[in-house]
């Protein structure tokens, strides 16, 4: 009976032990499954909280390549520069969706997101803005909105989404790891109580742990892979880092990156990306260190360019100022503008040759001042038309630039003696297609090509000051001539005066004679007939009196003779008297006319040429005097 009891004993205890191993192996079985489920869950979170870090490095990199493009764009409005901020205009929304899913997923506070997302959305919308205003020429407003900082503005919002985001991924991944760390013990214990029955088990869930530890490596590696693809790479080769060195390596290159786009904003275009040298530039073509070098490149020849620019327009402005000053002194202009054009361009000696043209068939270049030649005799130098390299100049109007030089062609002389010039630039001085004077130089270095063309811009405006001191004086030598015929004219308005005062007397004299007292007193109330003529008998101009008397309008004297107004028998005798005139006679007679309206009138011509200084008949002055009743009474 207690052998029975036991081996019933036994029995239960093997049972008991049996179901005990079971329960232990259900147990270890759900306790496998329960952490098979949780390292899922923990592989899903760890890759939610890698893309949270990532969508909080993209939206980052979004709004410095914005900021950047933009502020690039604006120094130099060329769409090359404007790409960065293209790319993250077209790039922020999926980034932000990307965020706000995984983030609402995963129980962020969503209000953060929402106001954070809204200053970006904002900030993206005014550099679009800012963006446009540049492309339509408005920079002034464009600067007014980007000096507002609005960007500063959009950061202080979004950093606290940024810090929350980033401290909620932090805190997920704490707790992940923790879970992960608990489950971890708990099965080590279980599979310590039953390391007999439940090794493969325990085989298992090491295969899995291991798995998940190289699919974490993956992820590091490809963090580092990415660095070096889109961030910097150093060429260096590729050892094995541990997570943090991979996460420092990271953070260093952005923060480089950000430091390098600051000092490159702050106009430092000498920045340098710390670790970029000769040796790595092939591999950083198109990753970011590599844009962000060839912007500072480019921002760097655009300021280059922006310096030579300033140069040659502040130059030009002062040598306009010059030009202004002894705009009528060609020769004082000659002297200053070659003195102060030597220094401006560092050479050494110069010369300013005018162009001669007063008299037509000797026309020579005449050097007008020079700057440091060694002999005297340069000063009252003439070199003719294609004459050695200044005149071969004035013959092809274009500038030239000799960097060999002939022998013994020049030499600059100092205290300590003479040296040959390396190079010599003569440049014409043309306005509207004509060249109006040479300028040569020589120096002790090679002009550059800004020098030269500053040189040729500052000819043009010689060459226009030297067209209008010419025309200044040609104006001076008309009006001269134009006061000698004024007083010419008045000299024989004075003797066609005393004529007519003669006449006057004469036909008071015949009027007392012939006729009764009212036609003195109607002759005296009306004044005489005035009339220029042409030497082909045209009529030039006419007084009031004549138009009156002969019934024609102001504008219709002007394609008719003379001669049309005169009677058919006397036309003869007027052509006979006329050529008399045009000996330079004045003559005194009576013709009778034909008006407008048919009818004959009789007039008494002073007819006096007026003669100009080269003993030419310019034009007669007809003085006539209505006789018509004095014939009638005398008849």
């Amino acid at each position: 009976m207690n052998s029975l009891l036991h081996k019933w004993m036994q029995n239960q205890g093997m049972r008991i032990s049996l179901y005990f191993i079971l329960l232990l192996i259900v147990f270890n079985s759900a306790f496998v499954f329960l952490f098979r489920s949780k390292m899922e869950e923990y592989k899903a979170l760890s890759e939610d909280v890698l893309q949270i870090t990532k969508g909080v490095e993209r939206l980052n990199a979004d709004v410095n390549l914005a900021d950047m493009g933009l502020r690039g764009f604006m120094l130099h409005p060329v769409e090359s520069m404007y790409f960065p901020a293209r790319n993250a205009l077209q790039t922020y929304h999926e980034n932000l969706a990307q965020m706000r899913k995984t983030l609402e997923r995963l129980g962020f506070d969503m209000s953060i997101a929402a106001t954070a997302e809204l200053a970006l959305r904002q900030y993206m919308l005014l550099v679009e803005q800012m963006h446009k205003l540049v492309e339509s020429g408005k920079l002034d407003e464009a600067l007014e909105i980007l000096y507002a900082d609005p960007g500063y503005e959009a950061w202080q919002v979004y950093h606290v989404y940024d810090r929350e985001a980033s401290r909620f991924a932090t805190e997920l991944k704490h707790k992940a790891e923790l879970t992960y760390r608990n489950y971890l013990r708990w099965a080590l214990i279980l599979q310590l109580g039953i390391l007999v029955i439940a090794l493969p088990t325990l085989i298992i869930a090491d295969m899995r742990i291991s798995k998940n530890r190289r699919h974490r490596n993956q992820i590091y590696r490809e963090i580092e892979d990415s660095n070096r693809k889109y961030v910097f790479n150093p060429s260096q080769e590729n050892k094995e880092k541990t997570e943090n060195e991979i996460v420092e390596d990271l953070i260093h290159n952005l923060k480089e990156a950000a430091g390098f786009i600051q000092k490159i904003s702050s106009g430092n275009y000498q920045a340098q990306w710390n670790g970029y040298d000769q040796s790595n530039a092939n591999f950083n073509q198109s990753n970011l260190a590599g844009e962000l070098i060839k912007m500072r490149d480019n921002m760097k020849s655009q300021k280059l360019q922006d310096d030579r620019r300033i140069w040659m327009n502040q130059g030009l402005s002062e040598f306009g100022e010059l030009i202004r000053k002894y705009q009528d002194d060609s020769q004082k202009l000659a002297e200053f503008v070659i003195s102060k054009l030597v220094n401006h361009l560092g050479a050494k000696q110069g010369g300013f040759f005018m162009v001669n043209n007063e008299d037509e068939k000797n026309v020579y270049l005449q050097m007008m001042a020079c700057y440091a030649y060694e002999r005297k005799k340069h000063m009252h130098k003439r070199i003719e038309i294609g004459e050695g390299m200044i005149g071969q100049c004035f013959l092809e109007a274009e500038t030239i630039h000799l960097t060999k030089l002939p022998e013994n062609y020049v030499y600059i002389s100092s205290g300590l003696g003479d040296s040959r010039p390396k190079s010599i630039l003569i440049i014409p001085l043309k306005a509207n297609g004509e060249v109006q004077g040479i300028i040569e130089m020589a120096s002790l270095k090679v002009f550059q090509d800004i020098e030269i063309e500053f040189a040729e811009k500052l000819g043009e405006s010689l060459a226009s000051s030297i067209v209008s001191v010419r025309n200044n004086q040609k104006t001076k030598n008309l009006l001269s001539i134009s006061q000698e015929q004024a007083e010419l004219m008045r000299a024989q308005e004075e003797e066609m005066r005393q004529n007519m005062e003669e006449l006057q007397a004469t036909q008071e004299e015949m009027a007392r004679k012939t006729a009764e007292s009212i036609f003195i007193e109607q002759s005296v109330d009306k004044s005489m007939l005035r009339v220029t003529l042409q030497t082909d008998t045209k009529i030039k101009n006419a007084n009031t009196r004549f138009r009156e008397s002969f019934n024609i309008s102001p504008g219709q004297y002007d394609i008719m003779k003379i001669t049309d107004f005169l009677m058919e028998t006397d036309i003869p005798a007027f052509e006979e008297l006329w050529n008399d005139i045009l000996q330079g006679n004045a003559v005194n007679s009576d013709f009778n006319f034909i008006d407008n309206q048919n009818q004959q009138k009789s007039l008494f011509l002073s007819l006096n040429p007026q003669i100009d200084r080269n003993g030419k008949i310019k034009q007669v002055l007809l003085i006539g005097q209505d006789i018509s009743q004095f014939k009638l009474v005398n008849a």
